[in-house]
């Protein structure tokens, strides 16, 4: 199934918010380990994110997406909650949240840099614990964690919930497509629209089929009409590009695209049948 890169940051961060037991470690093949388990591992210190704006793209494990998800377990320093582990953001989390400004500079999300500095301290055993997890004592009467984790879990819900609001892609149905000028021509099959503009047929085709794009050739898209009336007026429709009407027109009447239509001052519209247009009850731009 092919979703958008929203929705993923969606399910990621709600992770996150909730698995403090380790419910996807196994599904997600991550690695569980213990805050001093960092002090000698894969992991070093010319990997972390300590600068969001460092001025030139990181090398760093932590955006590597062949690395595991981290769970830092964090049991020793909350017994009464019993089995407590800490997700880190995975590196294709990361990637997707970087930004990349018209400067050409990135922008690595904030995320990241609360993730780091939690690695930093599990990485030095001169560095307190109490960096990690705040006051015991205002835990045990509050019942949350504080220090370098309040902030993180902090900047994760307001990811989720506030700020960007990812959660919403969870929520509420989200539909790519475009809404050209529709027009008749007698020479198009039932069933079949022709997306004259190129540009817009690629970028169809890949928020269809995605990586397999470049592999395939037909896909299908709904023609919706009014909300309203979705039901009586939706149809599948085959989408073919202008070289494949061109392909049907030499091989079924004898002319070619280019003596046919002039393709250059028609890249807004749709092309359809009859059928398709009467079918759902739709008014026509005109015929041809």
């Amino acid at each position: 199934m092919l979703v958008s890169s929203d929705t993923i940051l969606a399910i990621e961060l709600a992770k996150i918010q909730n698995d403090f037991k380790g419910a996807f470690a196994l599904e997600d093949d991550a690695l569980v380990a213990k805050p001093s388990y960092f002090e000698k591992c894969e992991i070093y210190a010319r990997d972390l994110i300590l600068n969001t704006r460092p001025g030139i793209p990181l090398k760093s494990k932590l955006l590597d997406e062949s690395f595991k998800v981290i769970y830092i377990d964090c049991t020793e320093f909350f017994p009464e909650k019993g089995q407590f582990l800490v997700r880190l953001p995975s590196p294709k989390m990361l990637n997707l949240m970087t930004k990349n400004l018209p400067s050409g500079e990135l922008v690595y999300p904030r995320i990241a840099d609360l993730m780091s500095r939690i690695l930093d301290v599990c990485m030095d055993p001169r560095r307190s614990n109490l960096q990690l997890i705040g006051n015991i004592k205002r835990y045990r009467e509050t019942g949350r964690p504080g220090g370098l984790i309040a902030r993180y879990m902090t900047e994760v819900k307001q990811l989720l919930n506030t700020r960007e609001n990812y959660m919403k892609t969870l929520i509420q149905p989200v539909c790519s497509g475009i809404a050209p000028k529709q027009m008749v021509d007698k020479f198009i099959p039932h069933g079949v629209c022709v997306v004259l503009n190129d540009r817009v047929y690629e970028s169809l085709k890949r928020k269809t089929w995605g990586e397999l794009a470049d592999e395939r050739e037909d896909f299908y898209v709904l023609g919706l009409r009014n909300p309203v009336l979705w039901t009586a007026m939706m149809q599948r429709l085959t989408v073919w590009s202008a070289k494949q009407w061109d392909e049907h027109l030499q091989a079924n009447h004898g002319v070619t695209l280019e003596d046919y239509l002039c393709v250059e001052h028609c890249q807004h519209l749709m092309m359809m049948n009859i059928i398709d247009m009467l079918q759902p009850q739709a008014d026509a731009d005109g015929f041809n």
